[in-house]
């Protein structure tokens, strides 16, 4: 990271990375955040503007470039150690097989030219979202925003695969690459449950925090038993939008009837309180400080109920 950002200083660039890397870059003015489908329409504005690409370590995967959108009519140099890396999706104009360290330390070398004087770049700022909450149907990203502030820290925050899953990664800060472990790529509802239970585990200094919609919770019940029965000091953050939320999406696309996909707002409070985790119904922004607030982390999970609106459309399925 360190080298990254010698090396966009020494360019004047940008800077910014995939969801792995997330915060790599923290607090540095040129760092546009996260790139691809979920990148801010203002970081996505400097990405098409831009003349060239230097990609280091990543897979530079239709889903990084908007499938192609921000490689097409660029020079694109792709470093990685892989060469594999270079043929799995566009191809670069110029491939580099090196390590992502030392090819860094060379470009920067080759940059610190005396007499070249090259302006540093600052991203810009990213409007702020309109909060469309109302009592029972809350705005996501509030959601997400709030249970930013109020969190402590350390956290590790997972997200299931569906709808809501764009809002935290979009609208929380995330401390280190490693405090933000999306499981899509695992390619499955509901597989996240399992995985924040064993993050609770393998790494109790740092709060886990998990995002889950109201399918994947419903899939994986059984792995709310297992945290119950252990203790252990899980947060469930449920986004309930009382539908398959994804599928929602796809259809309004498709210009098909929508009933299918909506099936209501289940309590889901009442059901994790009958299996033993300390519950909460959240249907108010305002309610997550107290219920936060009142947990002792030592008597095992608690589990946030949250009501959320479907009017907020995702900006991921935008560009998928």
């Amino acid at each position: 990271g360190g080298q990254l950002r010698h090396l966009a200083g020494a360019c004047g660039a940008h800077l910014a990375t995939t969801v792995r890397a997330v915060d790599l870059f923290a607090d540095d003015p040129a760092d546009l955040g996260v790139v691809g489908g979920l990148a801010t329409p203002e970081a996505a504005a400097v990405l098409e503007e831009a003349d060239c690409l230097v990609a280091v370590g990543t897979a530079l995967n239709f889903f990084h470039t908007r499938r192609s959108r921000f490689v097409e009519g660029r020079t694109v140099v792709h470093v990685d150690h892989d060469p594999a890396a270079f043929t799995a999706f566009d191809p670069p104009t110029v491939a580099v097989l090196g390590d992502a360290r030392e090819t860094t330390a060379l470009l920067v070398e080759g940059l610190a030219r005396p007499g070249v004087d090259r302006a540093a770049a600052v991203a810009p700022a990213v409007a702020p979202f309109r909060d469309i909450s109302r009592p029972g149907r809350m705005d996501p990203r509030a959601v997400s925003a709030e249970l930013d502030r109020v969190l402590p820290r350390p956290r590790r925050i997972f997200i299931d695969n569906g709808h809501f899953g764009s809002f935290p990664i979009m609208h929380m800060r995330h401390d280190r690459p490693g405090s933000l472990i999306w499981l899509p790529e695992f390619g499955a509802v509901g597989s996240a449950l399992g995985a924040s239970a064993a993050g609770a585990v393998a790494d109790p200094d740092a709060l886990s925090v998990l995002f889950v919609g109201d399918c994947g919770l419903l899939l994986t019940l059984g792995d709310l038993e297992l945290a119950v029965r252990e203790a252990l000091p899980l947060l469930v953050v449920c986004m309930n939008d009382g539908a398959a939320g994804s599928e929602l999406q796809h259809m309004k696309d498709w210009s098909v009837p929508l009933e299918q996909a909506v099936f209501g707002y289940t309590d889901l409070a009442a059901v994790a309180r009958g299996m033993g985790a300390h519950a909460a119904a959240i249907r108010e922004v305002a309610q997550l400080e107290g219920a936060v607030a009142g947990w002792d982390r030592a008597a095992g999970p608690l589990f946030l109920d949250c009501h959320i609106s479907r009017d907020v459309r995702a900006p991921i399925y935008d560009h998928a």
